[in-house]
């Protein structure tokens, strides 16, 4: 329980989860909702039932099982046996493997707290195990009660469909065991995961007149924090020159950085008050309406709020007006107001330069959209292209590339990646668009199913790059719904 919770926390504090998710899955049980349980039994129901009618228009007869029965069918064709040996290597990084003796005096591997489900190729596994399933089976283990009458149906299933191995009774393979249990791993190794791509940029609309069509942005153009603009001297080559800085105002709390504050005089008090409480932030800036942190004290002048660095990409909103409504401007421009972050990124492009050298173009969800209502395509092909830039690919969340892996000498470049031959080499270097930014490009291998980052799963589990250059050699791929290749480049 205590390992749990420590995961648990883990997870939180690297970001990984929400803060609602974190306390949902350390609810206590006197806590969770009475309904909880039957509310959730219930829709898992309502899907299975429409499920079987959707069936019914296309087949002429769907039979529904449950997991226990799939569960004894996996175990008795040693189909969990396959997916422990395809992802040992994961769990031997991990520390989770032991080797015991068993009566025969052989070496037999096992994994601790082993689970199914942090591999996408369980789905496929049990989809394996239902395509095989017979009435019979469902029959049978649905009236074992009644197989020791040896003139009834149930034991004459059993005499048919069962057969003893290893000392206990199981149902038969659909071919002999050792052949099926080839064959499953086979297709196991060498499967494709497909996720939909993020990141579709708006949508084509008329208004409700039906005279206009507009552009509607299919996610948040920009972070909600508004910034304000200043300009901050500075001295260059013995001249001072003035500088634009975006601010905002934050209040002295705990998690206040003192080294983004503008004011030079009030970050020196901060950084005095932090010192004269041993540098313990929570009881330096706490509780400042009975212990304030005073500006100026003869005056009764406490600083409770500070002006601090903010984002140095942004955009402005608006104009900025004046209290008569008329825009303002300085040294003949107009000036803009009301600045906004918009680091959501949509995608990153690659580009070769003059000399060869492969560069980024970072491209956020507000310039996309921008791109769109222009009627321009969203990754800009020609940026730079004066200055000898040629556009390479783009890459954003969720998309697929198939990555060098010099220690086993695949090169993708070098194979034809529609050939179904080298499908299980590029499964194992197949990976997805985690999450991007500058010179940050984050990967999860496909068949995955987790979002922790051990670094003992590095390169087998994820991998991270940071330059431009590391994504040399990469080939980007699309994959469709039942996992085939379908387009190899952009």
């Amino acid at each position: 329980m205590q390992s749990y919770k420590a995961r648990v926390e883990e997870l939180f504090k690297a970001k990984q989860i929400s803060k609602a998710k974190r306390d949902f899955l350390l609810m206590e049980e006197s806590k969770i909702p009475a309904d909880f349980l039957n509310r959730d039994l219930a829709e898992s129901q309502y899907i299975a039932r429409q499920a079987r009618e959707m069936l019914l228009k296309v087949v002429r007869t769907v039979t529904t099982t449950t997991g226990s029965i799939t569960d004894r069918l996996r175990e008795d064709w040693e189909l969990v046996d396959i997916m422990k040996e395809l992802l040992w290597d994961k769990y031997d990084r991990l520390g989770l493997t032991e080797t015991y003796t068993d009566a025969e005096g052989r070496k037999i591997g096992k994994i601790k707290d082993w689970t199914k489900r942090n591999d996408h190729r369980h789905h496929a596994m049990d989809a394996l195990t239902i395509a095989f399933t017979k009435p019979a089976f469902i029959q049978y283990l649905n009236n074992l009660n009644a197989r020791s009458d040896k003139g009834g149906a149930i034991y004459g299933i059993q005499q048919k469909e069962l057969e003893n191995r290893k000392g206990k009774l199981r149902f038969k393979a659909p071919m002999e065991i050792k052949l099926f249990r080839q064959e499953a791993k086979k297709h196991l190794s060498a499967i494709f995961v497909s996720l939909k791509p993020k990141g579709k940029v708006a949508t084509n609309s008329i208004n409700p007149a039906g005279k206009q069509k507009t552009v509607t942005p299919r996610g948040q153009l920009h972070n909600e924090t508004v910034y304000g603009r200043i300009l901050q001297p500075v001295v260059k080559r013995g001249k001072i020159e003035y500088e634009e800085m975006f601010t905002i105002r934050k209040a002295v709390a705990p998690d206040l950085k003192i080294d983004k504050v503008i004011d030079k005089r009030i970050r020196e008090i901060l950084q005095q008050r932090l010192a004269e409480y041993g540098g313990d932030a929570k009881e330096a800036f706490s509780n400042l309406d009975e212990n304030p942190i005073w500006l100026n004290r003869e005056k009764g002048i406490a600083i409770k709020k500070v002006k601090v660095k903010g984002m140095s990409e942004v955009v402005a909103l608006r104009d900025k007006r004046n209290h008569k409504g008329k825009v303002e401007t300085e040294n003949g421009q107009v000036v803009r107001t009301d600045y906004v972050s918009t680091s959501n990124n949509h995608h990153v492009a690659f580009y070769r330069d003059s000399k060869g050298k492969m560069q980024e173009h970072i491209v956020s969800f507000f310039e996309a959209v921008e791109r769109k209502k222009q009627g321009l395509e969203i990754v800009d092909r020609y940026y730079k292209y004066d200055e000898g830039w040629r556009f390479v690919f783009s890459m954003r969340k969720n998309e697929y590339f198939v990555l060098p892996n010099p220690t086993e000498g695949f090169f993708p470049e070098d194979v034809n990646l529609n050939d179904e031959k080298y499908n299980e080499a590029i499964s194992r270097n197949l990976f997805m668009v985690q999450a991007i930014s500058v010179k940050d490009y984050h990967f999860r291998h496909h068949l995955d199913a987790t979002s922790v980052y051990e670094q003992t799963l590095k390169d087998l589990v994820w991998k991270r790059f940071r330059k431009p250059q590391d994504m040399e050699g990469a080939v980007k791929v699309r994959i469709n719904h039942i996992g085939k290749i379908v387009q190899i480049g952009e």
